[in-house]
């Protein structure tokens, strides 16, 4: 079977996916959005926690609409939603106005486009998977970047309504590009994957559905990590900029700040992955938790002594810890409960997105605009990743239904 140029789909999707680290460019509006209309930090910060929500509701509602429309079409609604999601936020009065354009739409195009690219590309990878989904991931961190590079210096110039209307037109016209690019593998080349995988999961002890799962200790405690480990992740990333212009350091410093946090959690998703492999997943697990409570930390020590080193410091060890968790998460689903649902039992997992998007951004932002400091928040995030370590030593694999099975009719324990 002729598959030769597959890489290509990999330069693609990388395009797309840095479009997909555009939603990090909420933490550079924070500041002149709040000027202009004198909202609190609570407020703004839901923006960016609902559009965590509506990003893992896009998730969701992206597989189904690939395997309807295929790549193409999937990638023209996601282009043309993220296009009236920034266009629409630019023209906005109101913070109602604020969570339907920036929060609903471009959440939900962002996770559309999140899942459409990833899950057509590795589809050419059946012996590659994780490989290419950690390059692939890399273009969120690099997306992010340049944002922090290119972007942020255009409020210097402009107002932040124009800088929506910039970000609104370039992802619009390289969605709507690159997305055309996208294709599917032959169908003789998807069908061989699929017998590969049914082969293997026919060999696997035993694959557990949503509702199994659900009993689970082994679940709840990845479930839970999960939450406290993106927590942080997702706080930092919500508010690193805000908070630094706080600390003393220019806004354009404190954008650049975000892009290097974006970059290494990305960086974190291949070294962990790598570290799971060599180490095992529950030393990766544990490494990834201390790295993040370590992050926090100096987040909250750092930053008002050091300046923008102390920054870039808690941003690179922040995302690394936080780019573990994606790794750990997908290989913990599949080693423990099968790969034949491995879709709806991931899905599940990643529910504790949403509920990290209020307990961390929006908490955060909360806490800061009753007590008009960060610092409290940090410190909790930090013994939440620290807890997080200690619950990773004890998710254990679930025994299979057949050992279950022996155990209830012999009336053991």
């Amino acid at each position: 079977m002729d598959i030769s140029g597959r890489w290509r789909f990999v330069v693609i999707g990388f395009v797309m996916m840095l479009v997909v680290g555009f939603l990090d460019a909420w933490s550079m509006f924070v500041l002149p959005i709040e000027q202009e209309f004198g909202w609190s930090r609570d407020q703004t910060a839901l923006v960016y926690s609902l559009a965590m929500i509506f990003l893992a509701g896009g998730i969701l509602l992206g597989g189904p609409l690939i395997d309807y429309k295929g790549p193409r079409a999937v990638s023209i609604i996601a282009g043309i939603l993220l296009g009236v999601g920034l266009m629409s936020a630019s023209w906005i009065n109101s913070l109602f106005q604020l969570y339907v354009a920036y929060s609903l739409l471009c959440g939900l195009a962002i996770g559309v486009l999140y899942n459409c690219t990833i899950a057509t590309v590795v589809r050419w990878f059946p012996d590659k998977r994780g490989l290419v989904t950690g390059l692939l991931m890399v273009g969120t961190g690099v997306g992010s970047l340049i944002l922090g590079i290119w972007v942020a210096p255009l409020f210097k110039f402009m107002s932040w309504r124009a800088v929506f209307r910039i970000l609104a037109a370039i992802s619009m016209t390289v969605i709507l590009i690159a997305g055309q690019l996208l294709r599917n593998p032959p169908l003789a080349w998807q069908e061989a994957a699929e017998l590969s995988e049914a082969k293997a999961s026919a060999q696997a002890e035993k694959d557990f559905n949503w509702k199994d799962v659900l009993v689970l200790p082994a679940f709840w405690g990845l479930w839970l990590w999960h939450l406290f480990v993106v927590s942080g992740g997702q706080t930092a990333l919500g508010h690193i900029v805000p908070f630094g212009v706080e600390q003393g350091i220019s806004a354009n410093q404190a954008a650049i700040a975000m892009g290097v946090l974006a970059v290494f959690n990305a960086f974190g998703r291949v070294l962990f992955g790598y570290l799971a492999d060599q180490m095992g997943r529950k030393f990766a697990m544990v490494l990834a938790s201390i790295t993040t409570a370590v992050g926090m930390a100096m987040l909250a020590i750092l930053p008002p002594v050091l300046g923008m080193s102390g920054l870039i410091a808690a941003a690179i060890l922040i995302g690394i810890g936080y780019g573990g968790t994606i790794p750990q998460v997908s290989a913990v689903v599949g080693a423990f409960f099968g790969t034949k649902h491995f879709g709806a039992n991931f899905g599940l997992v990643s529910t504790g997105i949403a509920v990290a998007s209020v307990i961390g951004p929006y908490l955060t932002g909360w806490v800061k605009t009753m007590t008009g400091s960060y610092e409290g928040s940090f410190y909790f995030l930090t013994v939440l990743a620290l807890v997080s370590s200690i619950i990773a030593f004890y998710i254990n694999k679930p025994r299979t239904m057949t050992t279950k099975m022996a155990t209830e009719v012999c009336g053991r324990d």
